[in-house]
């Protein structure tokens, strides 16, 4: 509770003050650490505050992730944090919307399309959007993070029946 009230006050994605603020780039969990800490006595409630400052400042640090997929994950820190303290089986390690959503981003970034590929700028425009809408969300839980994915796996299909149709006219004309 104590944490949510300081991530309200200090204009986090989802409150008011966060809404104003969104076209700063998103501070990142590592930089709050400190002031996170401090509002709350709760020892797991601290563990979760560090392990996910942790896990989100090994991968924002990944040189291995497009900058593209790194900025879209900074943007879901705090919602992810908001997850984490209200659903604990996120951290259990088996698979969770939260991690399977990121890790579908990554991937999608990483395979698939390359650099200067227009589809490229149409999946980043997308997944500002999804990240947008899930850290702006009022309520945050796994389910929105679900439903983030099945979005996500639907605008990749279009993206692969999209490019279907334009090798068949290609290939029909040769």
């Amino acid at each position: 509770q104590q944490i949510e009230a300081w991530l309200q006050c200090h204009g986090a994605p989802g409150s008011a003050r966060g809404a104003a603020t969104q076209t700063r780039s998103p501070a990142s969990l590592r930089e709050h650490r400190t002031a996170l800490l401090a509002q709350t006595h709760e020892v797991i409630e601290q563990q979760i505050v560090e392990l996910l400052s942790r896990i989100f400042e090994a991968v924002l640090s990944d040189t291995q992730l497009p900058a593209a997929a790194r900025a879209v994950t900074a943007r879901l820190q705090v919602s992810a944090l908001r997850v984490a303290l209200i659903d604990r089986a996120m951290l259990n390690g088996a698979p969770h919307p939260v991690w399977t959503l990121m890790n579908r981003i990554a991937s999608a970034f990483l395979v698939w399309p390359q650099a200067g590929d227009v589809r490229s700028g149409r999946l980043l425009e997308f997944c500002e959007t999804l990240a947008h809408d899930i850290a702006s969300a009022p309520m945050q839980s796994a389910s929105l993070y679900a439903m983030g994915l099945d979005r996500l796996e639907a605008h990749l299909t279009e993206e692969l029946q999209r490019q279907r149709i334009e090798l068949s006219q290609v290939s029909s004309l040769a």
